[in-house]
């Protein structure tokens, strides 16, 4: 990576920071926070649901806001409407307003993943996406990691209006710093010719590393969903854990996926893409067919790190699927089509996982994530088989 580009990324980088802290703050914590305002496990799946209503929708429409006119827009009305959830979830605490803030908070982060995302698309130089993309997101989990550990000191200390006050300070910040650093504003390139965004999407769809992309995003909802739905009811409830204790242990997802993320690009070279992705799968549907047997606190978080191996690993592929399959001047819209399939699961799956620990539990949850990771990792299969064939050709010859 040239140093031009690390320069360029930096301030990328230090908004994403801020913003991941922010938002793994809060983000766990509001199912247990609802649940003490007397929200039932389908209203936990709901809640959780709705942070994804309507990213689900705008995806697509901001992705080609950002490449048409830059994302310092984008990062600066994300992150205020973060600030106006968090300082309402402060002031009238409900289970409708909690409702409300997770759709407004969902659409803020959509619009900071998604001009981040753009961004770091457009710096990535030829076959050097996945480093870029394990660099923007380590620093990413360095937030993730740091957010539950803050929250679960300050409700220990003061209780969640504290929690929720500190995050829409965060907020600010996160504003303050898009007026304040010139170089996030990113300059679109200009196409060579004006297309509708109907037929890029379609065009973008039609090539197979996107839609492989979309479809690995996708499954990694499953892991990154039960973690700020259900796990940490299970922490607390079966486990025993308390809020602070439980706090460390959701760290360790964000860390192991810090891991991930450094190990990435050796991965990728040692066992190519669809190998590696088709990995990561089979990671899940193991570790989550576990957690359900077990309420041992050292085996929940030992695969709670593993869930963060897998994720960490999985979600930076798919990003740089994106970057390597869309021509440059349509990074922001094919960004916004992964992320659209991506909020189009974290809307079906904690509804889905909602109804089944209303009928049968919370481990139950668990359950129908390993099955639905299966299915889709069983589409992978193939593609891993060709790319070791293709790989094993090529050992040969060499």
């Amino acid at each position: 990576m040239s140093r031009s580009t690390l320069a360029r990324l930096t301030p990328v980088m230090a908004f994403s920071f801020i913003h991941y802290l922010q938002n793994h703050m809060v983000k766990a914590f509001v199912p247990l926070f609802a649940g003490s305002l007397g929200a039932s496990l389908g209203d936990i799946g709901v809640i959780t649901a709705a942070a994804a209503l309507t990213p689900m929708l705008l995806a697509v429409p901001v992705g080609l806001v950002s490449d048409r006119h830059g994302i310092r827009a984008v990062f600066f009305f994300g992150s205020l409407l973060s600030v106006i959830a968090y300082l309402a979830l402060w002031l009238k605490p409900s289970l409708p307003i909690i409702m409300a803030t997770q759709v407004l908070a969902g659409t803020g982060q959509l619009m900071i993943m998604l001009g981040g995302q753009a961004r770091v698309a457009g710096l990535a130089e030829k076959n050097q996406a996945e480093k870029h993309f394990s660099l923007y997101t380590l620093v990413a989990s360095a937030g993730q990691i740091l957010g539950p550990i803050v929250a679960g000191l300050l409700i220990g200390l003061s209780g969640y209006p504290t929690l929720f006050l500190c995050a829409a300070a965060l907020g600010v910040l996160s504003c303050l710093v898009t007026l304040t650093v010139p170089s996030i504003a990113g300059k679109p390139l200009v196409a060579p010719e004006r297309v509708s965004g109907r037929r890029q999407a379609a065009a973008q769809l039609r090539t197979r590393s996107m839609r492989i992309a979309i479809l690995i995003s996708c499954l990694m909802s499953v892991p990154e969903m039960l973690r700020i739905s259900f796990l940490p009811i299970y922490l607390q409830d079966v486990a025993g854990l308390s809020v602070q204790e439980l706090s460390w242990v959701l760290s360790l997802f964000s860390g192991a996926g810090l891991a991930a993320r450094l190990l990435m690009p050796t991965l990728v070279r040692t066992w190519g893409r669809h190998t590696l992705m088709t990995v990561v799968g089979l990671v899940v549907v193991g570790s989550l067919l576990v957690v359900p047997l077990s309420s041992s606190v050292v085996l929940l978080a030992f695969l709670t790190a593993m869930l963060g191996l897998a994720f960490g690993t999985g979600r930076p592929l798919s990003m740089a699927l994106v970057a390597s399959s869309a021509p440059p001047h349509q990074f922001g819209m094919a960004v916004g089509l992964r992320l659209t399939g991506n909020r189009l699961a974290d809307f079906l799956v904690p509804i889905a996982f909602g109804a089944a620990a209303s009928l049968a539990g919370v481990w139950a949850s668990f359950v129908l994530g390993a099955v639905f990771v299966a299915s889709g990792t069983s589409v992978l299969v193939p593609s891993a088989w060709r790319e070791r064939k293709a790989r094993g050709r090529d050992d040969m010859v060499g």
